[in-house]
């Protein structure tokens, strides 16, 4: 019989509690509790987790991972309570790191996985800091290749944070405790390995993509009125703010022509940001004395999974038109698996995606002319948008949720999870 001790024991460290955190906890449960893999599974997670993600721990516990717990990083009493910019970032990565480090000694950790590795990238492993086990973590928000994308976009900011982000790497990736460097964005890891960096690592963005159930899509058809009015739904799904580019949607809206307009159902769907309810009040209002001919539907609220993927399957157009965003977005993974065309920034990732993958059109979605053109284009002719049904089903599933976690799962049982069995 093999002793406990002898087996691995893979620690998921996340002391974040909002965004996608939960998620990809849970996706990591799923695929622990199919594997029964030889070895412990622990989740370190802040106090708050708990009360947050009662889903999630519970998930987790019925296939035996491990809860430990610990303080979240507080910085607003006490010393830190004064520190602004790089002296607050670098102040909560160095206690992030000794939460890190006490957890991993304290649990007898053989592998640590940093389910945001950005911070503890920035200070503790670029400054050479040592963890008693290897280090691995997901890298969410590398910008230093976006000059090939630029387009005369990028600013002198842009362009020293990229140099900073560039050092930093080097530095960390010569870390002995960091063993493998993931990010969400391929581009980026394809780079480093250009420069010699053989440690990093392309990860899938893990979404859910069952298909909806019918009838829950035709409940929100019912619920949008659309089998009465036979309108088009161009969709803009997730957190409600102002940088997802509502405004710019409501600008595009306003320059259409009519029957553009009159034919198409706008939908807003997610939660609304509180600091931006009374912005988007008043622009609806706004385009509604401009418009009237618009029927635009706002659903300020949470969607539940079930929900989720129904609203992508009911809609004819998904629109992405964030404002410099950088990094991945679901939004991209979830219409593709639905078929479904995007409208997308040209800037960053987002922008590179859909054109490598033949997900839709990219575009300078600030403008609000040239927006308007590609939104009559499609209306008009949807054939004329570059969608490219195979190459969006081909997209999906690069990141199918059960790929992310094998690929994490591997670090600990490179031999017993095969990565492409779950493609």
């Amino acid at each position: 019989m093999t002793a406990l001790s002898s087996l691995p024991h893979l620690v998921a460290f996340d002391i974040e509690v909002g965004g996608h955190h939960g998620v990809y906890l849970l996706h990591l449960a799923r695929e622990w509790g199919r594997l029964e893999l030889p070895g412990r599974l622990t989740y370190v997670v802040s106090t708050q987790f708990r009360e947050r993600h009662a889903d999630v721990v519970a998930a987790a516990s019925a296939v035996g991972i491990g809860l430990h717990e610990v303080p979240p990083v507080e910085l607003s009493t006490g010393a830190y309570r004064h520190l602004r910019g790089p002296a607050r970032i670098a102040a909560h990565a160095m206690l992030e790191w000794r939460r890190l480090v006490s957890a991993a000694a304290t649990l007898g950790a053989t592998h640590v996985i940093a389910l945001y590795l950005d911070r503890l990238l920035q200070v503790p492993l670029a400054t050479g800091l040592r963890s008693p086990c290897p280090v691995s973590g997901i890298y969410f928000r590398p910008t230093f290749h976006y000059r090939h994308w630029a387009k005369g976009r990028i600013s002198l900011g842009d362009r020293a944070r990229a140099a900073r982000q560039e050092a930093v790497a080097t530095l960390a990736l010569r870390n002995p405790s960091l063993h493998t460097l993931f990010t969400l964005d391929a581009f980026a890891a394809a780079e480093l390995q250009i420069r010699g960096h053989r440690s990093a690592e392309g990860l899938s963005d893990p979404v859910d993509l069952a298909p909806a159930p019918p009838e829950r899509i035709a409940a929100l058809r019912a619920r949008l009125g659309l089998d009465a009015s036979h309108r088009r739904l161009v969709l803009l799904f997730g957190v409600l703010t102002s940088r997802k580019g509502i405004p710019r949607v409501m600008k595009a809206i306003a320059a259409l022509p009519l029957d553009v307009v009159a034919g198409c159902h706008w939908a807003l769907v997610g939660p609304l940001d509180k600091s931006y309810r009374t912005t988007l009040e008043t622009e609806l209002a706004g385009l509604a004395a401009k418009r009237p001919d618009a029927t635009v539907t706002l659903v300020a609220e949470f969607v539940p999974e079930e929900d989720t993927q129904a609203w992508f399957e009911l809609a004819d157009l998904v629109l992405v038109p964030y404002e410099r965003h950088v990094g991945m977005s679901g939004i991209l993974v979830r219409a593709a698996a639905a078929g479904r065309p995007v409208l997308a920034d040209d800037f960053g990732l987002v922008g590179a995606l859909t054109r490598q993958d033949g997900l839709g059109l990219s575009l300078d979605t600030s403008s609000p002319d040239a927006f308007a053109s590609a939104l009559a284009r499609w209306f008009h002719e949807p054939t004329t948008i570059p969608f490219s049904p195979a190459g969006a089903a081909r997209f999906a599933r690069r990141n199918r949720a059960p790929r992310f976690a094998r690929q994490l799962l591997r670090l600990c049982w490179p031999d017993q999870v095969a990565k492409e069995s779950a493609t």
